[in-house]
């Protein structure tokens, strides 16, 4: 059976809104600089010429980045943020998530972590970790919990779901889906060049573990703090790789016999 990209149907339905209501198209555009983005269409670099080392079993696939197995990841020179103005800039990240099933069931599994000097916490992570109960929470922290952050429950983490932090050097603020979740206190090294130092997708940095297995899309770096209009928009347009049935039979044929008619009319 044929499907059409969610990321189709959500366009369109802000195409016709735009149409409907002039008002939302007319809405201000947050202040934001993204300054990476990687929609794993092709490689795993990002549209803005940051290059992917790639290591263990990952791959670029079916428009997604699939991480399997231990001490597989995508790593890129240090991209969040430059050491020189981490302590007084707001940065986000975004990103699509699936988790393998059966998978993370006893450790942290880092979807995008930044990395420090060897011997050092990690600066930065986004992670799924496991929760009593076999389900899992999504968690944004700085200095991998020793600074604090901001974490909150996910159902059915091997399905699809939308993520974005963003963090300053004393605050995380966490969506997942959409919606705005709360904020966490979080101090931070950014402000020394010795603490700073590469990106992974898929794992923490240096010794420090966090294996992810499953699937990354559409991952955004932004300089600058997003705003919740911003992150509802990237939720409702869906992973570039989700997808949706093709509209039932009936409603093709309507739709044939509508598009025959105005041919008609047309040639009348």
């Amino acid at each position: 059976m044929a499907l059409i990209p969610l990321r189709r149907a959500g366009a369109l339905c802000l195409a016709l809104a735009g149409l409907l209501l002039p008002g939302l198209a007319q809405a201000a555009v947050p202040a934001l600089t993204l300054v990476h983005s990687f929609s794993f269409s092709r490689d795993a670099h990002s549209a803005q010429g940051a290059v992917a080392t790639l290591s263990g079993d990952v791959q670029v696939r079916d428009g997604v980045l699939a991480v399997q197995g231990d001490k597989a990841f995508a790593e890129y020179a240090g991209l969040i943020p430059s050491a020189e103005n981490g302590a007084d800039t707001w940065w986000t990240v975004s990103l699509w998530a699936r988790q393998t099933p059966g998978t993370g069931t006893t450790t942290e599994a880092v979807m995008v972590g930044q990395g420090v000097v060897s011997g050092y916490l990690p600066e930065f992570a986004l992670s799924l970790r496991p929760v009593q109960g076999g389900g899992r929470e999504v968690v944004g922290l700085n200095q991998s919990g020793w600074g604090g952050g901001r974490s909150a429950p996910v159902a059915h983490a091997d399905q699809w779901h939308h993520y974005t932090v963003a963090m300053a050097e004393n605050n995380v603020l966490l969506w997942v889906d959409g919606q705005y979740l709360g904020h966490g206190g979080a101090g931070w090294n950014y402000s020394t060049p010795y603490f700073h130092g590469n990106l992974r997708l898929g794992r923490q940095v240096s010794g420090f573990g966090g294996q992810f297995n499953g699937e990354l899309d559409d991952v955004r770096i932004y300089s600058g703090r997003i705003d919740d209009a911003t992150v509802r928009a990237q939720f409702l347009a869906g992973p570039s790789v989700s997808a949706v049935p093709e509209p039932a039979p009936a409603l093709m044929a309507l739709a044939g016999g509508a598009l025959l008619w105005a041919r008609r009319r047309r040639g009348a």
